[in-house]
């Protein structure tokens, strides 16, 4: 069966196709395309040249130049389409790393590294930034029993945390411990209010991958979550908290600048489910619901707002989290690969004392 490709594409092209068993993947796109071809149609016969370099002294564009002042003429040869298409990737790939590091120097908004994403061929993105916090995963829907109650939830990202928002249907603050993949959450704040306790907890530097959250305690209980990446570990504190009893508006202090604000309300029900004229919805039921900011908010005081829905012994809880901070080798000595004993300007760019490159302080 795995012959009919290559036995057609052979009829077609006059030209005899050999299956390579020891295949190797490489780390650009274009490669791996092509290496994916070869499974499909074998490789033709002969076929094994894909670039040399030929060094003239006359007669060319594309040149190298030595500190002594000799110049040497390169000419690229490419003996097949995938030595071409190749050779352009990498050139593709250098010009958007020139075009991001301008766009760094232009810009002043707060960059992280993005991980590099992989192919399952090892094939890696070539460049990519992304601002610091990111919305990750959220429930729609709670998990609710007799404590110890469990519900799976998956995390995903780069410097990630967790938020766990809780009910519990008695009129006391009796939960005893919440974790997520074994590790205890904080218990940031559990407002009561006429027979049901709104309760949050908080984890960075939290596990990834899925994982149960637990809550244990009480008579009663439902748990959801809502997960970010780009955060700063602070282990179990956020960056500022508070609790609300007046209906829709919850506050906080907000200390750190880019933070996002997240958020969990509980009532007694009946009516409309909730929805938010401040901040994105994720929880929407009409008894209970949760929310984040959707984005950065100052320093200062800072509000979500939650509308519709019932009012009836309505009570909520906020928090902010607070942005993965650049990190990186105290001294640059480095820019490019190239070791330099004391860096004084990058491209061109007169520094008096460089501090931090691509977020490397």
């Amino acid at each position: 069966m795995d012959r009919i490709f290559p036995t057609i594409l052979a009829t077609l092209t006059r030209h005899n196709r050999h299956r390579v068993d020891n295949l190797k993947w490489g780390n650009l796109w274009t490669y791996n395309l092509f290496r994916v071809w070869e499974i499909v149609f074998w490789r033709r016969n002969g076929e094994s040249n894909q670039i040399g370099d030929h060094i003239r002294r006359e007669g060319a564009q594309l040149s190298r130049h030595y500190a002594d002042g000799r110049e040497e003429i390169v000419w690229q040869r490419f003996f097949t389409w995938e030595a071409l298409i190749c050779y352009y990737e990498v050139e593709i790939r250098l010009a958007l790393k020139s075009f991001c590091l301008f766009l760094k120097k232009q810009f002043a908004f707060r960059i992280v590294p993005m991980p590099a994403l992989a192919t399952p061929f090892g094939a890696k993105v070539p460049i990519g930034y992304s601002f610091a916090i990111a919305a990750d995963t959220a429930d729609t829907a709670t998990t609710s029993g007799t404590p110890a109650v469990t519900r799976s939830y998956t995390v995903t990202g780069s410097n990630p945390a967790i938020y766990i928002a809780t009910m519990g249907d008695v009129a006391a603050d009796n939960q005893t411990g919440t974790t997520y993949a074994g590790t205890a959450a904080g218990k940031i704040d559990a407002q009561v209010n006429s027979g049901r306790t709104c309760s949050q907890w908080y984890l960075s530097a939290c596990a990834t991958g899925a994982n149960n959250m637990v809550v244990s305690g009480g008579s009663y209980a439902e748990i959801c979550g809502i997960s970010f990446s780009g955060v700063k570990d602070t282990g179990t504190t956020p960056d500022s908290h508070g609790t609300s009893t007046s209906f829709g508006t919850v506050s906080t202090t907000v200390v750190a600048s880019n933070c996002w604000l997240v958020s969990y309300c509980v009532s007694s029900g009946g009516g409309s489910n909730y929805t938010m004229s401040t901040g994105t919805i994720h929880l929407a039921l009409s008894n209970e619901a949760s929310g984040d900011s959707g984005g950065t908010v100052g320093t200062g005081s800072q509000s979500l707002v939650y509308a519709t829905g019932s009012s009836t012994n309505w009570h909520a809880v906020i928090l902010s989290i607070e942005p993965s901070p650049a990190s990186g080798p105290a001294n640059l000595k480095s820019y490019n690969t190239n070791v330099l004993s004391n860096i004084k300007s990058i491209d061109t760019n007169l520094i008096a004392n460089v501090k931090s490159f691509d977020t490397n302080v």
